[in-house]
């Protein structure tokens, strides 16, 4: 019997205009609240915050290969927003 995956593949091309940052975006020494808020805000669009949080486990490869998979896809967007 086939079993779905237990974590779905974000797909990381919608989000693509969602996570080009100007320079005036990134991180200084002046703006640490502004720029952890709109970081905030840009992780739950794209769907990776809990990832960046550690919240969501990685499924057991052998008992779920494509979520383990989707995980992996999932936790190295959220390494790359």
């Amino acid at each position: 019997m086939y079993q779905l995956p237990s974590i779905v593949a974000i797909r990381g091309m919608e989000n693509a205009a969602i996570i080009r940052l100007s320079g005036d975006d990134l991180l200084n020494s002046t703006n640490w609240i502004v720029w952890r808020e709109q970081m905030y805000i840009m992780l739950q669009l794209c769907e990776v915050y809990d990832y960046t949080l550690g919240l969501i486990e990685k499924p057991n490869s052998l008992l779920d290969s494509q979520g383990a998979r989707n995980w992996s896809k999932n936790d190295n967007y959220a390494n790359s927003v």
